[in-house]
């Protein structure tokens, strides 16, 4: 695993160091990725944090700004992986529900959510579902809890079993409302 955590650039003689920027970073990202070729993903986390410039509510400048990122994935075959978080609106369908432009969501070929599942009465189970998929169905999804390893690090465990839950249903869960409800309380 690398790190990219900033750019450094020579501004007035000076090295100044930056936030990499998706709108105007894209050949920084390539030449790390030409130095290490066993590279196979590039997370960005989150997505919202990156943009630059861009008005990531703004669906034709976000397209803009994921297109050359897209066919560098492509060129490279690695996984290209945006962490977006949901608003805080439970009312819309999951695939809405993402922060900024619809175009996060539109121009992805899969769009999974992870939440906690509302039949857990303990909320430490945790659901990773589909929210688009364009190869595949989004009826299944997957279920794991974090436990610790002997040397105390997060471990996440996996269940052998797909679970039949959607993401609409489990973001219209008891569970959440319950967290709503005691939120508005407080």
């Amino acid at each position: 695993i690398h790190v990219l955590q900033s750019v450094l650039l020579q501004q007035d003689g000076k090295e100044v160091e930056r936030a990499l920027a998706l709108d105007r970073d894209l050949a920084i990202v390539e030449a790390e990725l030409k130095r290490l070729p066993e590279c196979r993903a590039i997370e960005i986390d989150p997505v919202s944090e990156y943009v630059g410039q861009v008005d990531s509510h703004n669906n034709a400048q976000v397209r803009v700004m994921l297109s050359p990122w897209r066919e560098l994935a492509a060129k490279y075959d690695v996984a290209l992986i945006l962490t977006n978080h949901w608003t805080k609106d439970r009312q819309g369908a999951a695939i809405t529900r993402g922060m900024g432009s619809m175009a996060f969501t539109a121009a992805a070929r899969m769009v999974y959510q992870v939440c906690k599942d509302p039949d857990d009465p303990l909320q430490k189970r945790r659901l990773l579902l589909p929210v688009k998929c364009n190869l595949a169905s989004t009826d299944t999804g997957l279920a794991y809890i974090i436990t610790k390893t002997e040397d105390d690090l997060p471990k996440l465990v996996w269940e052998p079993e797909l679970v039949a839950i959607t993401a609409d249903d489990a973001l219209k869960s008891k569970v959440q409302d319950e967290e709503d409800t005691a939120l508005a309380a407080a």
